[in-house]
């Protein structure tokens, strides 16, 4: 992946290192690349076994909707993702067919479609799918192969963020191990493409590169993409709770991001909480408070200051055992930002660990009503006794597209599990539950976070 800077104009490529094995051996031709079947909107086939009356949603192809972005940005992933199909069949990556040539408006629909794949839970078929490009490392994978189709373009027509994703892929599916494998593979490209460009060099070494400009352009690119890779590592190791192997990563992401105060009180509010799965209180307050600037600031970033407080106090009193004081903590947070899908599901655990089940159930419920509601967020009863006595207004206008991401996969599963320790009636109020979302625009959360089986 490449930064072509002439003239003053930087342009934005994707250029990748052929691999030895590519540069020596793979000389073959890769076609024939297939694309799966039409997905099928599962929500409304579990309550067809629950009701015999038909359930009704909004339908996006009801109305004029022309474009993968109109519906991404309405939560349509389902429908999003039958578009991507028909697109890519109609470029001829469908069943046997072998005429299909990847280029940059694929290569993207590709990703798209992919990327939906994994949003969507379809792990398995994403990884059939991305079967179908081998080690992505084939000669006609690149420009250069065609250099009458693509005349003075070089680099990877696959994008890095397909690349990423494919490396991240084996982790949902409980292979955390081949997901690291593949994700330092790609940071050992990169270490090597920055090499070249720091000797002088264009990325792939071949020949030299007297534009400084370019090489800064794109050592900055670069950069960028290996700290996307590092953060897919933290992400893992913090999964796995392998806390030593996190602390490196940080530790490599704050070199990285050395000059950006922002991010680096952002990894020490991070370190805060590794520190506090040590069970270092003194060390993970410290982290917290170095997370706080001291700088005055407007009123509407002092609200976030002060829900990032309360969050700290929260996390320090559940590593004291204190859950009576962190519930307190957790409630002021949700005052103030009712949207705290994290702070909600921490405020329902407390109260389960201080014997409030209906309140841990009741946090939850508000929040899925929060999901569903058009109003703005100030005209719910949310501005209580603390919010106004600390003189922050929860004013803000949240759209709908905000608004979904309240309805998480997490706070409906946890939402489900607290049902079925509730009563016996577990499962008429999952239904109810569903029937509600599946009212509103898109595709909030997938349905397997309701724990409904289909009826035998």
């Amino acid at each position: 992946m490449s930064t072509n800077c002439r003239q003053g104009k930087v342009e934005v490529s994707d250029h990748s290192l052929l691999s030895e094995f590519n540069q020596d051996v793979c000389l073959q031709l890769i076609n024939g690349k297939k694309v799966g079947k039409d997905s099928q909107d599962h929500s409304h086939s579990i309550l067809s076994n629950y009701f015999t009356e038909e359930i009704t949603s909004d339908d996006p192809f009801g109305s004029v909707c022309d474009s993968i972005p109109n519906e991404l940005n309405n939560g349509w992933y389902t429908y999003a993702l039958n578009l991507t199909y028909r697109i890519l069949s109609a470029a001829g990556f469908k069943n046997d067919e072998s005429e299909a040539v990847l280029s940059p408006y694929t290569a993207q629909i590709w990703l798209c479609r992919l990327a939906l794949l994994v949003r969507t839970q379809n792990y398995k078929l994403a990884e059939h799918e991305f079967a179908t490009f081998h080690n992505m490392e084939a000669p006609n994978f690149y420009f250069e192969y065609s250099p009458q189709r693509y005349p003075g373009r070089t680099g990877s027509i696959i994008p890095f963020s397909l690349r990423l994703l494919h490396a991240e892929l084996p982790f949902h599916l409980n292979r955390t191990n081949e997901a690291l494998d593949r994700l330092y593979y790609l940071l050992a490209i990169i270490g090597r493409i920055q090499s070249n460009l720091e000797k002088g060099f264009r990325e792939d070494g071949s020949i030299s590169e007297p534009d400084l400009v370019y090489r800064q352009a794109s050592l900055n690119l670069w950069t960028a993409r290996k700290i996307r890779v590092l953060s897919s590592c933290l992400s893992i190791f913090l999964h796995k709770l392998d806390y030593q192997s996190a602390l490196n990563i940080v530790r490599q992401l704050t070199h990285l991001c050395s000059d950006n105060q922002v991010v680096l009180r952002g990894f020490c509010s991070l370190l805060g909480r590794v520190h506090l799965q040590f069970g270092d209180l003194q060390t993970a307050k410290t982290l917290f408070d170095r997370s706080l600037p001291n700088a005055e600031f407007p009123l509407d970033y002092k609200l976030q200051l002060l829900i990032l407080q309360n969050f700290h106090n929260a996390l320090l009193s559940i590593g004291k055992g204190e859950y009576e004081e962190a519930r307190k903590s957790f409630k002021t947070v949700l005052q103030l930002d009712p949207t705290n899908v994290a702070a909600a599901n921490n405020l329902a655990i407390c109260s389960l660990y201080v014997g409030r089940l209906s309140e841990s159930i009741e946090v939850l419920e508000d929040l899925t009503t929060t999901g569903l509601t058009s109003q703005p967020i100030n005209n719910l009863d949310v501005i209580t006794t603390t919010a106004l006595t600390t003189g922050f207004s929860t004013s803000f206008m949240f759209n709908a597209r905000c608004r979904r991401f309240c309805l998480h996969d997490v706070m409906i599963s946890n939402l489900a599990v607290l049902y079925e320790v509730e009563s016996d009636l577990a499962t008429l109020k999952k239904v109810d539950l569903l029937k509600k979302l599946i009212e509103i625009s898109g595709e909030p959360v997938h349905i397997s976070s309701f724990k409904l089986s289909m009826k035998q």
